[in-house]
């Protein structure tokens, strides 16, 4: 039954808005990456919703390969064509957070309310292991990021599911069990999760870049 309906049409999408990141993390390909750097049109972003809304819409995810659609100048548009589409059921991306305080509170509170789920990509539990995973000075930041989007939750009473994906090279329960991992446990968090191992982008990444 699956691969009939996926004969049909695609029960997901994940569209790359952007292709801008601001981390240069060891294990992700984007310090190599060889593509122009860029934005989606607003007119291709509307036809790439317009075509899966015909198909009968689902799912959008905002995730870059690589990248963070926080970088998206266009982001608050993407939500008006998305709200304009009623076959749209959810939204979702993963990003690092570190561009969230970019937008004004009343666009963070606006995506805030679109989306489904936000992941965030996290370095570690303070600066030096941010910074050995991310190779930017952004841990505050971030930190900041995931205690705002909780208050706003919190605020609005929203469904947003908030998880955390932390991306170590220590190991994962040293991790989850470290007394400063209470700073992200609040009620407003959903899942925390880690991992630390990583693929190879397809040998872009060697063993010896992590």
């Amino acid at each position: 039954r699956l691969r009939r309906l996926l004969d049909e049409r695609p029960l997901y999408i994940i569209i790359e808005t952007t292709n801008v990141c601001n981390a240069r993390c060891g294990f992700c390909a984007y310090p190599k990456m060889k593509r122009a750097k860029g934005v989606m049109t607003a007119e291709l972003f509307a036809k790439v919703i317009g075509d899966y809304g015909d198909m009968g819409g689902g799912a959008v995810s905002l995730t870059p390969i690589v990248g963070d659609v926080l970088l998206d100048p266009l982001l608050m548009q993407r939500l008006d064509v998305l709200a304009a589409t009623p076959s749209i059921t959810d939204l979702s991306f993963v990003t690092n957070g570190i561009g969230w305080r970019r937008w004004s509170a009343r666009d963070r509170e606006r995506l805030a309310r679109a989306a489904g789920t936000i992941n965030f990509s996290i370095g570690g539990l303070d600066r030096e292991a941010y910074r050995t995973m991310f190779a930017v000075d952004r841990f505050e930041a971030v930190r900041d990021a995931i205690h705002d989007l909780c208050e706003i939750k919190a605020r609005l009473s929203l469904a947003l599911r908030i998880n955390l994906n932390f991306r170590i090279n220590r190991p994962v329960d040293e991790l989850l069990a470290d007394p400063r991992m209470a700073d992200f446990r609040r009620p407003q968090i959903n899942e925390i999760g880690a991992i630390n191992s990583f693929a190879n982008w397809g040998g872009a990444v060697a063993a010896e870049d992590l």
